[in-house]
């Protein structure tokens, strides 16, 4: 009977894959007339009316709705809104013990039925929060929205979403009482200016919006940039419009910011005094917040020097309703700066561009085809939680259906390899489609990846090579740090099944291979020492690093000639080979590469 169920289950997978790595069909792009609400009409049920919701018994209530869930989730026929109607009420008796530790007593009750009276409010709620939220923190939000607006009724439901997750960590129990705060005055400047903004955020999803309301600049500052740059303009506009400062760039200092410095770090005098590209990127992900376009300040190392770098990303909605992400300041585009990274305003994660292109994805999707996504991942989960693999893996297929682009839902896949609820033959055809299919994603499917591996068993060595082969043929070319990072694994992993010969062949080929790629270099090489010194070779490790320092000889002048030269690809290789010959006693050679790690002054 497992046999039967563990084959059932890969047929259903294999289907799902197939399905998903075609373009998705989810209906016409949301209507930008729509207003907040109607848009869910198809998939948005109204509060369930029954006793737990009214007298508060989460507790009994959650029991109740999970008993519930499984019997609709075991039918062969399952209605989807039912199954929705029933799910909003188990997750609202999961959630809303938490409004008490937000806002304390009497006020939690009061609170806790105007949120059941805002269904569409609590369901994005419900589909917003992160394990790395905080629940009573979330609720504190919405109440001082609720209270200080005043509200009878949710309005701009996306916006208190967006707020609610990215300050819960932030608003105080002084806010309660207080005017509410910077929380507070972000709802105010963009429900006040949305008829302003190129697209209100009514029409901007949460998932968006994070990247709008963790705005930092002051109120005069956002006005100042709704007033100079009105409802819309191109991110590379504002990123261009701020001055270069090549004296501080050259030396460290300059005049010009002194005077930056001494009149204050607001966007107006950035624009005046110009800056970095750190300020550049600034200035222009801050005017565009205020202008209520999602954006963000990437920093990333140069490909070929390694030199450091900010440049500006913005997410704009297209004709078609959908939405993607423009940039500027990314000189040499991808192939200039491979990897940017920032703060994922929500979490506090440390995420790439590539996640933040992947959550535009989303927009894509319908949001009633989003939430009926999330349904059918959390009946899989029930049904796993019952021992019901066929029931979990009909729900998992159901979900990346509806939304191809729910991460969470392909985690959940790739858990269930990693558990070995599928066999590890059958997994193959499922892992070649997911990385071919998300293969612009590489930051995700890598997550996919390490679920992966641990279903095969250490010691097989075969299969795992096969394993990370197979993901660096796509990732090699597209995505050159990532296939670099892949091979270096695949060495340590070598290395790990004592395997030092293979190892080194993979960290040497990587090297090679990549040599003129600066970051990816330092990362090899830092491997490849290992082996070398084990060996006793270091006058060998240390004629290979010289041969990769020879491709970056003519990069001395562009390297050395600025303040922050020490950052360098250049500069750290005539370092480590310093210190390699003074290490050796070869004193002759170990001063002239120290002559190399002199600073060149225009």
């Amino acid at each position: 009977m497992i046999k039967r169920a563990t084959w059932i289950l890969t047929c259903i997978l294999a289907l799902s894959i197939a399905r998903a790595a075609e373009p998705p069909d989810n209906g016409p792009a949301p209507d930008a007339g729509e207003k907040d609400g109607e848009q869910y009409a198809d998939s948005m049920i109204p509060g369930y009316d029954d006793v737990y919701l009214v007298e508060g018994r989460w507790a009994d209530g959650a029991a109740y709705y999970r008993e519930e869930l499984i019997k609709a989730l075991s039918a062969e026929k399952p209605d989807l809104r039912t199954g929705q109607q029933l799910l909003y009420a188990f997750d609202v008796c999961r959630l809303f013990p938490a409004v008490k530790a937000g806002v304390g007593s009497p006020d939690d009750t009061d609170f806790a039925q105007w949120l059941l009276a805002n269904p569409d409010l609590v369901r994005l709620l419900t589909a917003a929060v992160r394990p790395e939220d905080d629940p009573a923190g979330v609720f504190r939000v919405l109440y001082v929205l609720k209270t200080k607006a005043p509200l009878r009724k949710a309005a701009f439901e996306n916006l208190m979403v967006a707020l609610a997750v990215v300050y819960d960590k932030e608003v105080t129990a002084t806010d309660l009482v207080g005017d509410g705060g910077k929380v507070m005055e972000l709802f105010r400047y963009y429900v006040k200016n949305a008829g302003k903004f190129r697209d209100s955020p009514k029409m901007i999803p949460y998932f968006l919006l994070k990247y709008v309301v963790d705005n930092r600049v002051s109120a005069g500052e956002r006005e100042w940039a709704l007033e100079r740059y009105g409802g819309s303009t191109p991110v590379a506009r504002l990123y261009a419009s701020v001055p270069y400062d090549t004296e501080l760039y050259d030396e460290g200092s300059s005049r010009k910011r002194e005077r930056l410095v001494e009149e204050g770090y607001t966007l107006k005098n950035i624009k005046k005094f110009g800056g970095l590209c750190g300020d550049q990127a600034y200035f222009a992900a801050s005017v565009c917040k205020s202008i209520a376009i999602p954006a963000v300040s990437f920093a990333g190392r140069q490909a070929r020097r390694g030199a450091g770098h900010a440049w500006a990303g913005a997410a704009r909605r297209t004709g078609d309703g959908w939405w993607q992400w423009e940039e500027s300041g990314r000189y040499g585009g991808r192939g200039g700066y491979l990897t940017g990274k920032t703060q994922d305003p929500q979490t506090g994660r440390r995420i790439s561009d590539r996640d933040c292109w992947l959550e535009t994805q989303l927009s894509r999707v319908s949001t009633s085809n989003r939430l009926r996504a999330r349904f059918c991942l959390a009946g899989a989960l029930l049904m796993d939680e019952e021992g019901d693999t066929k029931q979990a893996a009909k729900y998992l297929k159901l979900a990346v259906q509806l939304n191809p682009y729910y991460t969470d839902a392909w985690m959940t896949i790739a858990t269930f390899c990693s558990e070995r609820k599928l066999k590890t033959d059958t997994v193959w055809s499922f892992y070649e489609a997911m990385i071919e299919h998300f293969k612009d994603y590489p930051q995700f499917t890598r997550r996919m990846f390490g679920q992966l591996r641990k279903l095969i068993p250490e010691d097989d060595i075969k299969r795992h090579t096969k394993l990370y082969d197979m993901t660096w043929k796509v990732y090699q070319r597209r995505h050159p740090d990532i296939g670099a990072r892949i091979l270096a694994e695949k060495g340590d992993y070598l290395l790990s099944q004592n395997k030092p010969k293979a190892a080194f062949t993979e960290y040497y080929d990587a090297v090679m291979r990549y040599r003129t790629n600066g970051p990816i270099v330092e990362m090899l090489l830092k491997r490849i020492e290992k082996v070398y010194r084990s060996r006793k070779a270091v006058r060998q490790y240390i004629k290979l690093v010289e041969s990769v320092m020879s491709k970056y000889r003519d990069q001395r002048a562009a390297a050395m000639s600025h303040v922050g030269y020490r950052g360098t690809t250049y500069f750290k290789l005539a370092k480590h080979l310093r210190d390699l010959h003074v290490e050796v006693g070869d004193a002759k050679r170990a001063r002239d590469y120290e002559k190399l790690m002199k600073p060149i002054k225009k």
